[in-house]
């Protein structure tokens, strides 16, 4: 879909319109995953789980905000690793491969129930193939997420949008906002959290750089046997080069 209003005015709309909590990453991230892990909390990540796939019309964008951060915290959180599915994902949709699409949807959120890519995908194919029943539930989970992901930030460097994958902001620019990319690089906030940079290009409104949080993801981006084998082969090798030294 097109949209012919700059990005900072469809964000400041939807991040007024959610402006009953206004969340901050430095702030509110490490105290929310917490709340997501008690399992008394009404923030827990199995209570939210459920409402989400029960399509539980209350859910508030804090709770799915708060869903998409306790899903950091879970085992099988590892976003760098599921790039390539969720591009074999869109270009399934993109060929009409509507049926192995839908299956790859359906393997994805199985293990990641809150995976932007597959949830915007599902609800595309099912329309497609007009399955009316599962469409609307697909729906409402997409557009419930959609909501918790613009609500967070306004995607200026002040405001980063917070997402699960480093896909998911190139998915909101060109699926969503109907909109091309230019130059993409990396940056930091003013707290040091690890920031994806995507310019937007927008030839009636000027091209602008938007900005998204991803410092969960990259604290994820390689699995904890894998740093433990490469922490051991550095302790190794400081231990040689110290008794290199000590012969020299």
């Amino acid at each position: 879909m097109k949209i012919l209003i700059t990005i900072q005015l469809l964000l400041g709309v939807c991040f007024v319109a959610n402006a009953q909590f206004v969340f901050n990453y430095h702030q509110h991230f490490d105290s929310i995953a917490e709340l997501t892990q008690k399992k008394r909390s009404e923030l827990n990540y199995d209570l939210l789980l459920e409402k989400f796939q029960s399509v539980d019309t209350t859910m508030t964008n804090l709770e799915v905000l708060a869903l998409m951060i306790g899903e950091t915290k879970q085992d099988d959180y590892y976003p760098y690793e599921l790039v390539h599915v969720e591009r074999r994902i869109l270009t399934h949709s993109q060929n009409s491969e509507f049926k192995k699409g839908l299956a790859l949807c359906d393997s994805v959120l199985s293990i990641h129930p809150i995976n932007f890519t597959a949830l915007l995908e599902r609800a595309y194919i099912l329309d497609k193939i007009e399955d009316v029943v599962e469409e609307k539930k697909a729906k409402f989970q997409f557009v419930s997420t959609l909501d918790a992901v613009l609500s967070s930030g306004d995607g200026t460097i002040q405001y980063p949008i917070f997402v699960l994958s480093p896909m998911d902001g190139q998915i909101l620019i060109r699926f969503i906002f109907g909109l091309n990319i230019g130059n993409t690089g990396s940056g930091e906030d003013e707290y040091g959290n690890f920031l994806d940079i995507l310019e937007v290009i927008n030839e009636e409104q000027g091209n602008l750089n938007m900005y998204f949080n991803i410092e969960h993801a990259v604290q994820r981006m390689f699995k904890e046997d894998l740093l433990e084998d490469f922490e051991k082969i550095l302790k190794k090798d400081e231990k040689k080069n110290k008794k290199q030294k000590a012969s020299n």
